[in-house]
């Protein structure tokens, strides 16, 4: 018996990406529905050996499923949430809208991981940003060997992470620069992301103080989903000129000198992440490693110099895959077990 599954932004890229998972996984489905703005409603697109109509959204066609993947934006989860269901379907949110409300669990599996009975009263689970996922996957594995008490993180974030238009806007304005003509204005970065690095992933900047959003992010998801309010997060984000793969440099101290084999094995052990050893061979791991993977990949672990108590990594993750679309068909795993289908279709209101 399989349940009923929508896909709200299913012809963005997270949604393309949830639909090749959720086959791949073989997770079982009764029946998908696939929805998207007026623009890019009336589409056929592939969904295993089928092809599904794309319907334009309206909240009250989510009527009857079971769970609904929101990977639509912001606004598009809220049109969603707000409607009045007679069954509430379970959902599952990739936007920033509700990640940090207090009755809305923010979920990376294997980290803080989820039942049917955690649901709150929203029937909503929040998928973290595409960096902040990446990061606690192997800051949970650091604090078994050692309590942690201040992470330090620079991110490098492909233009994937900006949708669609991102992509697009780095591959025109590359193939400007070859053609020796200007790059012309787009709305999606401030200045030309083509052969240049902005330290600027954001649309709203905190003048007081000069964090972006991007960086709160990072900061208080981190705090939310590891239990621990008063860790110290820091972060500086930057949009580098690659398509996809999210790269980030983290400095963390502890409380005390981990043991690095110990962490090794932490690592080896977590379904999510993958080690690369440093030797002779120096094995390291970069985009090319973890676009299109499933693991978050982790490299270049060691103490920083005189001070055995401050560990540097470097990690490296798909933003759209593992950083997005995976985390949320993994807490979809865990909410509706392959064994627990009779309980599907509680009125969680």
């Amino acid at each position: 018996m399989g349940i009923q599954v929508a896909i709200v932004g299913a012809t963005g890229l997270v949604g393309s990406e949830l639909r090749s998972i959720l086959v791949e996984r073989s997770f079982p489905i009764d029946t998908i529905g696939l929805y998207a703005s007026a623009n890019s409603a009336g589409q056929s697109l592939e969904f295993g050996d089928d092809e599904v109509h794309v319907e334009e959204l309206q909240a009250s066609k989510l009527e009857g499923y079971d769970l609904v993947f929101l990977a639509g934006g912001g606004e598009a989860s809220l049109a969603c949430l707000k409607h009045r269901y007679s069954k509430r379907p379970i959902f599952i949110d990739k936007s920033s809208r509700f990640r940090l409300e207090d009755d809305v669990p923010l979920v990376v599996p294997g980290v803080n991981s989820i039942t049917r009975h955690d649901i709150g009263p929203k029937s909503l689970i929040a998928t973290p940003n595409c960096t902040t996922i990446p990061l606690v996957q192997f800051l949970e594995c650091l604090r078994l060997c050692s309590a942690i008490d201040a992470v330090h993180v620079t991110s490098m974030q492909a233009v994937s992470g900006a949708g669609k238009r991102g992509v697009e806007v780095l591959d025109a304005e590359t193939r400007a620069v070859f053609q020796f003509k200007d790059a012309e204005e787009n709305e999606v970065f401030e200045k030309r992301i083509a052969f240049n690095v902005q330290p600027w992933v954001s649309s709203r900047c905190d003048l007081d103080h000069g964090h972006t959003d991007e960086e709160q992010k990072l900061q208080y998801e981190t705090q939310k989903i590891l239990g621990q309010s008063k860790l110290k997060v820091s972060a500086t984000c930057s949009r580098v000129p690659v398509f996809h793969g999210h790269s980030l440099s983290i400095m963390v101290d502890c409380n005390d000198e981990p043991n690095l084999d110990e962490l090794k094995t932490k690592v080896e052990a977590f379904d999510g992440l993958r080690w690369f050893d440093q030797g002779d061979e120096r094995e390291y791991p970069t985009l090319i490693d973890a676009v299109g993977a499933d693991e978050t990949c982790v490299g270049r672990v060691r103490c920083a110099p005189g001070n055995p108590k401050r560990i540097l990594a470097w990690l490296v993750s798909d933003n759209i895959r593992t950083g997005a679309a995976l985390n949320a068909v993994r807490i979809a795993e865990e909410v509706f077990p392959r064994d627990g289908f009779a309980s599907v279709g509680e009125d969680n209101e």
